[in-house]
């Protein structure tokens, strides 16, 4: 028996071949989009898979290159990564590691950079009420959420807000 396969590897390759176009075009319009960078800080080992996740989430997508993540796991750690490193975009920080012997560290990353976007991981869901001014995450939601968080804030930082949308529709 003899299957003709020819229309479904045209299809096929019409199908690569719009997807091929599709990225160019995307690549072409945000190509000078700058880099975005993306700090985890955490020292709970539930959370260890999080940049691994956030790696996931950003293949999708043809800005993938445009970010690096950095991840650390104490508040010294953290500041001296913000005097070493390019700015930061978006900080994960762990709720645990919001003090550092007093000293609030997000009072200090305020001074370096007031629009990062700082997302709070937290065991407690009273902690939101103290941290109002922020994105405040229970720690066994964020899996759930982090698509979204990341993805609200690419949308907000390139231009063509509407082409972004197409861009995370076409990639879920």
């Amino acid at each position: 028996m003899y299957i003709d396969c020819s229309k479904t590897f045209k299809k096929c390759g019409l199908a690569l071949e719009k997807e091929y176009l599709y990225n160019q075009y995307i690549m072409e319009i945000y190509g000078g989009v700058r880099m975005f960078n993306i700090t985890i800080c955490y020292k709970d080992n539930y959370l260890k898979n999080i940049n691994e996740e956030i790696k996931n989430i950003l293949n999708k997508s043809p800005l993938s290159e445009k970010f690096k993540i950095n991840t650390v796991h104490s508040g010294i750690d953290l500041l001296k990564s913000f005097s070493e490193e390019d700015e930061c975009n978006i900080l994960f920080l762990e709720e645990e590691l919001v003090d550092l012997k007093g000293v609030s560290i997000i009072d200090l990353i305020r001074k370096y950079n007031e629009d990062i976007k700082i997302v709070i991981i937290t065991k407690d869901d009273e902690i939101k009420k103290i941290y109002s001014n922020y994105t405040v995450i229970n720690k066994y939601d964020i899996f759930n959420k982090l698509e979204y968080i990341i993805m609200q804030f690419v949308g907000k930082n390139i231009n063509d807000k509407n082409e972004f949308y197409l861009l995370k529709n076409k990639y879920r």
